[in-house]
């Protein structure tokens, strides 16, 4: 699989169970598009990150397996008077969307949520999910 196909299959999974859950009004920033963040509104950004790739056999060279790691990770931004379970609330949505999921051959593992805090006018809550293909 290489790393567009990976990534188109993290982002169709991502959008199709954003915009069918309780945050679907939330925007959403993708990688390379223009965005404006809103001045007093929550939004996400997504991100695929290729981490590693190794060879898994020992097989000759047209039957060799190759296993890839990667992340994606959900910046969730919450205006900073709005109470943190905005942030918290996206940040679990995203922990329910990726986890132990296996979308056409790519394993999400445990989602990591991390609160960075107060960034601006905004409070931040990053989820990183590992990945292998």
């Amino acid at each position: 699989m290489s790393v567009v196909a990976t990534r188109n299959t993290l982002f169709d999974r991502f959008k199709a169970q954003w915009d069918a859950g309780a945050y679907s009004a939330v925007t959403v920033a993708w990688p390379n598009k223009k965005f404006t963040p809103p001045d007093n509104a929550s939004f996400v950004r997504v991100l695929y990150f290729p981490v590693a790739a190794r060879q898994a056999s020992l097989a000759g060279t047209s039957n060799r397996l190759w296993r890839h790691t990667g992340l994606v990770t959900v910046e969730c931004f919450a205006p900073i008077d709005d109470d943190t379970e905005d942030a918290l609330g996206m940040a679990d949505h995203v922990v329910s969307i990726f986890r132990g999921q296996t979308l056409s051959g790519v394993r999400c593992r445990a989602p990591e949520p991390n609160v960075i805090g107060p960034q601006g006018s905004f409070y931040q809550v990053n989820v990183s999910t590992p990945i292998e293909y």
